[in-house]
């Protein structure tokens, strides 16, 4: 077990410092740490993995409630978070996609890329940018350059299991096991053989057994396609698609040539006149297209070796040998190519260019047409590639990670599976099993999904370190489907996709981990009320008397299944029921970065501005994403995806297309009314809304209304007064405070300033019905902006913009409060546009050009506390 003590002794310090592991060289110690801590055991399963501060909260939180339901207390808990952070691959790095061959870089949502199975999974995240640190080399020739936490699927030869690593690790290990006789070198750590990929079948102008045929011995600059004496099979098959012309035959190297009419007019509309290539459709057809494909290059340019099953591709096309080496990977085949100096054809014609002959050996029929080409005999042993070197990246490049559906992902020219990982629906249920006999339900939005997840769980539970750790918890031999199997100890896993039947399965701990997949479900109400409905009548009623529910989501909309829980929670709040008689869901929000200080179980987790890893994606580098978004007209899949505060487009109050923007410059030439209103919080409280500063410019002779600054967050009475002066110093603007008693008492620390600062002006009481509702106020804006007479200023208005579109269903509302404050204020603009500054009772009123003070900055206002 040498292995074991390896994991926890070379953990850094940041792990030492969780103080589980006082002797990490005592195997004892390390057993009763992973057995009776969650987040040890989750180390001890994933050899090199760090966990961030954000793992060890989310791991001690179900930690906390598996022990509560030890103890006959029910769970139920929502965990909102954004995606998951550091498998990092470079932007140069080739990936298949359903559209072609593409970079890393290029990919973005709602992309579809290619899992471990060789079918199509959804791209449903993305990270922002960060350097790679290491190219790790396969033993197909392949160099993939990452990022250090990038993780991989690996089959350890020394353990004789799969796991998952991280890069870093790699690069600390000894990666040559010692010579394979007869087959070179052995390596410890290996990765998948190539995977087929599976696509539809898709239309297509030219077939693709003739387009075969013409690339391997057809005219480049016409619709002629040669044939060797005696091989009229290939003719034949195309003379099923085309007619031919005419035909002649060479008098010394009886090389056929047949024009075939209709032909040019289709290599014409693919652009591969004098340009010999496959063009990306036909690399992205269906199975047995590209085989057709395949099968017209053999008959042409191929070779078959009977004796062992291989096959080569000869070519002087650079270009054609590589788009062939894709075909072939793409269909799960091993290539390897070689290049050659001039040789002699079998016409007896002396080349005078470079050949390259590509080499594969097939594991299923090609559908090729001449007799002597087609193999009999295969040798379908599929080998895994060896991972050969993880090096420092002499040149590293930029990159970024991608969360796809599933977790794994194809990457590189020679389609290599690299990983993404959760804790909740896989570790968490494999470590309970190993304390209880429990029934547990894991449910996704799909089967296959699921199937995986439960897969994955089923392999952690038959682990050799699984087994060390809860030596009496074994696979039941009887019952191990990935549907559902069971333990030694009688505790079960039973895997559902949304809409599937639970009869005769109750759970004692319940995951639901993404009922919705992706942005264009989450936009389906059909499918947000087929996955609520589910969730009511199927899910939630297999709990048993005592159970734990978990809800796993990253949020795309306020109505899904974690919106309407709330919802729910919150009408049975209002109606005044007891507690204890309807469920009480504890929230635990991720969001990339903190709004307000955090708390978890009482104890601070981050402060306000903070990112959720900092290790990994640092603050700056979450902002470029923000601005990306923002730049694209997104920043609303910001906010559901990395904020969780999604956007409830198809009814919203406010609509997105009816924000309107201005250019500051053309303030200087309007006669504007400036006003200030101060929304100010009850409390700072990290439940509590922030507090908003918030000035208007209104047209005097016009309706437009100009939002032209905006100061919030959960500021003090020191922090609001400071703001109260910037805005009035800038704008010489009209403050207006809400007569309510918590507020007015802020009127008296403005006036205590003002003498202070001997800087006098009015402070005007907003007097607001009592009877009249915070939603009502903010929908009297409504009207003003289907008129189109509110205009935004650009990189400060996102917040206000995001409440909005979040109305009346946000978490919070406060900008658009502060906003509809002004409603009726602006009413009293003055008719006139004096040049110098106009007294009210011996107060300053308006002024017509504001005035800014260079010496206050408002950011600074803040660092008095």
């Amino acid at each position: 077990m040498n292995n074991i003590r390896e994991l926890f002794s070379s953990q850094p310090k940041e792990f030492a410092d969780l103080k589980l592991l006082r002797q990490p060289d005592d195997l004892e110690v390390i057993k009763w740490a992973a057995k009776n801590h969650f987040i040890c055991f989750c180390v001890a399963m994933q050899p090199g993995w760090i966990p961030t501060r954000f793992h060890v909260a989310l791991a001690d939180k179900l930690q906390k409630a598996y022990e509560n339901l030890v103890n006959g207390v029910d769970g139920r808990l929502i965990i909102e978070a954004p995606p998951q952070h550091g498998k990092l691959c470079s932007h140069s790095t080739r990936v298949l996609t359903t559209f072609g061959w593409t970079t890393h870089g290029k990919l973005k949502v709602g992309d579809f890329v290619f899992g471990r199975d060789g079918k199509p999974k959804k791209v449903i995240a993305l990270s922002e940018e960060s350097m790679s640190e290491y190219d790790i080399a396969f033993t197909d020739g392949q160099t993939i350059q990452c990022h250090g936490n990038h993780e991989w699927v690996i089959w350890n030869r020394d353990k004789k299991k799969e796991e998952i690593v991280e890069t870093k690790w790699l690069a600390s290990k000894k990666l040559d096991a010692g010579p394979d006789v007869g087959r070179g070198h052995r390596w410890r750590y290996l990765v998948d053989s190539n995977v087929g990929v599976e696509l539809p079948k898709v239309e297509l102008s030219l077939h693709p057994y003739v387009l075969g045929a013409w690339l391997g011995d057809g005219q480049s600059s016409g619709s002629i396609l040669y044939a060797g004496d005696g091989d009229n099979e290939t003719i034949e098959k195309c003379l099923e698609y085309f007619e031919v012309s005419s035909h002649q035959q060479h008098k010394i190297t009886k090389v056929h040539s047949f024009y075939f009419s209709g032909l040019l007019k289709k290599l014409q509309q693919l652009n591969l006149i004098n340009n010999k290539h496959i063009p990306d459709q036909y690399l992205i057809s269906s199975k047995e297209q590209r085989l057709e494909l395949l099968a017209g290059l053999i008959d042409t340019d191929g070779y078959v070796y009977h004796k062992n099953g291989r096959i080569t591709f000869s070519n002087t096309n650079k270009r054609l040998i590589e788009d062939v080496r894709r075909l072939v990977v793409s269909l799960g085949w091993k290539v390897t190519v070689c290049e050659f100096e001039p040789i002699v054809s079998t016409s007896g014609i002396k080349g005078k260019q470079v050949v390259y002959q590509l080499c594969f050996q097939p594991t299923y029929k090609i559908p090729v047409a001449i007799p002597r080409k087609k193999l009999v005999n295969f040798q379908p042993e599929i080998r895994r590639r060896g991972i050969v070197s993880v090096k420092r990246a002499k040149k590293p490049e930029l990159g970024r990670c991608i969360q796809v559906e599933g977790g794994i992902y194809l990457v590189g020219e020679t389609l290599i599976p690299t990983h993404n990982s959760t804790i909740v629906s896989e570790f968490f249920p494999a470590w309970i099993l190993g304390k209880q006999d429990w029934p547990v339900i894991c449910a996704s939005y799909g089967m296959s999904l699921a199937e995986k997840k439960s897969e994955n769980t089923r392999n952690v539970v038959s682990s050799e370190i699984y087994q060390y750790i809860f030596p009496k918890t074994r696979l039941n031999p009887d019952s191990t489907s990935k549907e559902y199997w069971q333990t030694s100890t009688r505790g079960s896993y039973k895997a559902v996709g949304r809409g599937g039947g639970l009869t005769g399965n109750p759970g004692k701990v319940l995951i639901a981990d993404d009922l919705i997949a992706d942005k264009d479900e989450a936009n389906s109400e059909v499918i947000r009320e087929g996955a609520w409905d589910w969730w009511n009548t199927v899910f939630y009623t297999r709990k048993q008397e005592n159970s734990l529910i978990i809800l796993v989501e990253t949020r795309w909309h306020l109505d899904d299944p974690a919106g309407k829980l709330e919802e729910q929670e919150r009408k049975n709040i209002e109606a005044g029921k007891l507690k204890g008689t309807y469920d009480e869901w504890e929230k635990l929000t991720f969001a990339a970065i903190a709004e307000q200080d955090e708390y978890i179980d009482g104890k601070l987790f981050r402060k306000a501005g903070e990112p959720l890893a900092p290790e990994r994606f640092s603050l700056s580098s979450l902002m470029k994403t923000k601005n990306a978004y923002s730049a694209t007209n997104k920043i609303g899949d910001w906010a559901a995806l990395y904020m969780q505060q999604p956007i409830i487009a198809e009814n919203a109050e406010f609509r997105k297309e009816w924000f309107r923007y201005y250019d500051p410059e053309i303030l200087k030439d309007k006669r504007l009314y400036y006003t200030t209103t101060v929304d100010l919080a009850i409390s700072q409280k990290k439940s509590a809304d922030n507090t908003v500063v918030m000035t208007v410019a209104k047209e005097v002779d016009g309706p437009n209304w100009y939002i032209v600054d905006i100061t919030a967050g959960k500021m003090d009475n020191i922090q609001t007064v400071d703001a109260i002066f910037w805005h009035y110093e800038k704008y010489r603007s009209k403050i207006y405070i809400e007569a309510l008693g918590y507020q007015a008492s802020l009127q008296y620390s403005v006036l205590a300033e003002q003498r202070k600062r001997n800087i006098f002006f009015s402070v005007e009481d907003l007097k607001i019905k009592t009877t009249s509702k915070k939603e009502e106020r903010i929908r009297g804006l409504v009207y003003l902006y289907k008129a189109g007479v509110i205009f935004h200023r650009k990189g400060i208005c996102e917040q206000l913009e995001l409440e909005e579109m979040q109305f009346p269903k946000g978490r919070h509302d406060d900008h658009p409060d502060a906003l509809s404050m002004h409603l009726g204020i602006v009413r009293q603009a003055p008719r006139e546009n004096p040049e110098e500054d106009t007294h009210q009772d011996g107060r300053l009123n308006w002024k017509r050009k504001p005035k800014v003070d260079p010496n206050f900055d408002p950011n600074k206002a803040f660092d008095r506390v």
